[in-house]
């Protein structure tokens, strides 16, 4: 079971106690199926230039992401 098959396991556990956000991880790989499952993500290195948290962060990365998430 992957990383990210680990959190939706455990947001499901826990969301009718409380609010879920995803707080790593997530990526246009893998946003819908962690969007089904919580309420909300935080985004970092999926939005920096080449997927490095060291790089700054990429304006067409960030609008990119923003397209596809309204697209979901």
């Amino acid at each position: 079971m992957g990383s990210i098959d680990k959190k939706i396991e455990l947001y499901n556990q826990i969301k009718d106690r409380t609010k879920i956000i995803c707080d790593g991880g997530c990526n246009k790989n893998n946003v819908q199926k962690i969007f089904k499952h919580t309420d909300g993500i935080i985004i970092g290195t999926a939005l920096k230039k080449d997927g490095n948290l060291q790089n700054s962060i990429e304006a067409s990365r960030v609008s990119d992401f923003i397209d596809y998430i309204h697209h979901i």
